[in-house]
């Protein structure tokens, strides 16, 4: 490159001066050239430094990425694993609140259970000893039981039954002993149904000879009888003694004096034997009055007072079978309620 170069510039010396020209200036070319390979040498120096600049810098920057991505890989391979073990402590913990609620869960069950058990048996305790000595409802009342219902009562030699107690009328301590209101009972049985008591003591019911000859035979009580028609008229008869005998002797009445507004239809009953269906007791030779009125009863010279009859709906004709007390509606009239309860004195 440097004789090429160097012959263009001697002909174009020769072309334009002369020798001694041509001669200096071959000095002044040669120097410029020496000028010019030293600059080229700098220049390759140069290029030379720079290429290996650019290499070791390509190097270095690859080197660098290198790592870099050596310390990516390894970062996101920790920020998986670290993601894997909050995802598995989560669960772990996850199932351990949920062990830990179940846990709970069944203590608090088993608590309820046990206090429930224990409420009970103080409810017991607490029923069998306020009515260890309760003898009825008056005892209840005075023990401040205020509100109708049915309640356990226990005399003292430990004999047990459920009575209904009106507590809200007449000044209460009233055992209901004989209800109708609907219906829903049938009356027309025999003596054992009679003996034993039956119905629903918050419906229809007897409460059962036995059990009125047990309340009344060693203490005095009165007898009130609650009457109620179809148009809603009420009356009452009130009788300031009552018992009833032994079954031996047929369970007899005793009633005391009557007062009242519904008129005495028990005075022919007072000292009768009770008759039902199938134990005519009573004092007629014409008829089995039971059978005649439909209706279990203290039957003298049959009654007319027929409590026990069939529930009919107010007058009707024919045989006198109905719910009736002759001395206000007449025999020929079935009552729609009546309630008969007794006190002791």
């Amino acid at each position: 490159m440097r004789a090429i170069l160097l012959i263009v510039l001697l002909h174009l010396a020769i072309a334009q001066q002369s020798e001694e020209e041509v001669d200096r200036g071959v000095s002044r070319l040669e120097a410029r050239i020496q000028q010019l390979e030293q600059a080229i040498q700098c220049c390759d120096v140069a290029s030379s430094m720079v290429r290996d600049f650019n290499q070791l810098h390509l190097e270095l920057l690859d080197r660098d990425a290198r790592a870099v991505e050596s310390q990516l890989l390894e970062m996101r391979e920790l920020v998986q694993s670290a993601v894997g073990d909050v995802s598995a402590t989560e669960e772990r913990i996850a199932s351990a609140n949920l062990a830990t609620e179940e846990r709970l869960a069944a203590n608090v069950v088993r608590q309820i259970e046990n206090m429930t058990s224990l409420i009970e048996k103080q409810k017991e305790r607490i029923n069998d000893l306020e009515h260890r000595t309760t003898v009825d409802c008056k005892d209840l009342l005075n023990k401040g039981f205020s509100r109708n219902g049915v309640y356990t009562i226990r005399s003292p030699e430990g004999v047990s039954m459920q009575v209904y107690c009106n507590m809200e009328n007449d000044g209460g301590g009233w055992t209901v002993i004989q209800r109708r209101m609907d219906g829903s009972q049938d009356f027309l049985l025999g003596w054992q149904r009679y003996a034993a008591g039956f119905g629903d003591l918050r419906g229809e019911f007897w409460l059962g000879n036995r059990n009125l000859n047990f309340l009344t035979g060693p203490r005095p009580h009165e007898l009130k009888i609650t009457l109620m028609d179809w148009e809603g008229q009420t009356r009452y008869a009130h009788y300031d003694a009552f018992s009833v005998g032994a079954e031996a002797d047929k369970f007899p009445l005793t009633l005391g004096d009557y007062s009242g507004n519904a008129g005495d239809s028990m005075a022919r009953n007072n000292g009768r034997r009770f008759s039902t269906v199938d134990q005519d007791n009573d004092h007629s030779n014409s008829y089995d009055c039971t059978s005649y009125h439909k209706g279990a009863w203290w039957q003298g010279y049959c009654t007319y007072a027929n409590l026990n009859g069939l529930y009919l709906r107010g007058s009707y004709s024919g045989d006198l079978r109905g719910v009736f007390w002759a001395h206000w509606r007449g025999q020929g009239y079935s009552l729609k309620h009546t309630e008969m309860k007794m006190r002791r004195l």
